[in-house]
């Protein structure tokens, strides 16, 4: 995200086909990290990413990647395996507790929340999309920080989450999507540019 405070790298690929790794893919990378900015050439683009537009290794590192693997999520205390079926149902009950004392003691939300939880997009073609369950709540109350503290709950219980206050300001001035930033050679990334959850 945008106003991440994580450390940039520039992650140099070798031998990879085309659409082995897409845009927002989470991966886990093993390689060798480049901090000496001995190594910048001082004129044109060289085959180790060092170039005049890119800041010096010293400031983004490179790292020269030897081996990827694909993640399922970005949380890896998570299980590979799902639980056992009497542990599932246990767990739905006590989530639909605990979501329902969030919706103010609707059920009938606090089922469709967590449904739009547990959907998953499993077919895209062209502008047909399968799988997602949009979910718009309103008029839970006029309290004005409980989207925020729906959004606090919500990040508590899953890998991919982020809190956008719909404000005209936000939606005039933000940038939601990535964009490609041809003058400096670099991918701007938006504020819906989440992984796969």
């Amino acid at each position: 995200l945008p106003s991440s405070h994580g450390r940039a790298s520039i992650v140099k690929l070798y031998d990879v086909k085309d659409g082995d790794i897409k845009l927002n893919d989470l991966i886990e990378v093993v390689g060798i990290v480049s901090l000496d900015p001995t190594m910048a050439a001082p004129e044109g683009d060289d085959e180790m990413g060092n170039s005049p537009s890119l800041p010096p290794p010293s400031l983004v590192p490179r790292l020269h990647v030897l081996s990827f693997s694909h993640l399922a999520h970005n949380n890896p205390l998570l299980p590979t395996a799902a639980p056992f079926p009497p542990l599932q149902e246990v767990a739905k009950v006590e989530l639909l507790t605990i979501l329902t004392t969030c919706m103010l003691g609707d059920k009938l939300a606090a089922e469709y929340l967590l449904l739009h939880l547990i959907s998953k997009v499993y077919l895209r073609k062209d502008v047909l999309v399968l799988g997602k369950l949009s979910l718009n709540l309103h008029n839970m109350t006029t309290h004005e920080e409980w989207p925020k503290r729906l959004a606090t709950l919500l990040s508590l219980l899953t890998t991919n989450s982020h809190y956008l206050p719909l404000t005209r300001d936000t939606l005039d001035n933000t940038s939601f999507t990535p964009k490609k930033d041809f003058e400096a050679n670099r991918l701007v990334s938006g504020s819906l540019q989440l992984g796969p959850s």
